[in-house]
């Protein structure tokens, strides 16, 4: 859950959930920030709200992009 800043970052992994499953972070709430980061990750959830960057976003991103595969049974965003 972020509710900071995430500026210049990078995540390459394999994330496996059921709910608000992301490659960088699960849930950006609505003060987070993500900038400048991108993710690669492999994300799979068998719940609502999945992405490749963020599961949900209630705050702000900006020139930033998710480039792995995602895989949802409900929501992919």
């Amino acid at each position: 859950y972020n509710t900071g800043v995430i500026n210049r970052c990078f995540a390459d992994s394999v994330v496996s959930g059921t709910e608000k499953s992301g490659g960088l972070v699960g849930w950006n709430g609505e003060v987070g920030q993500i900038a400048n980061s991108f993710s690669t990750s492999q994300v799979w959830s068998s719940g609502q709200g999945t992405g490749g960057l963020a599961g949900f976003n209630g705050g702000t991103i900006q020139k930033t992009y998710a480039a792995g595969p995602v895989r949802a049974v409900d929501f992919a965003t």
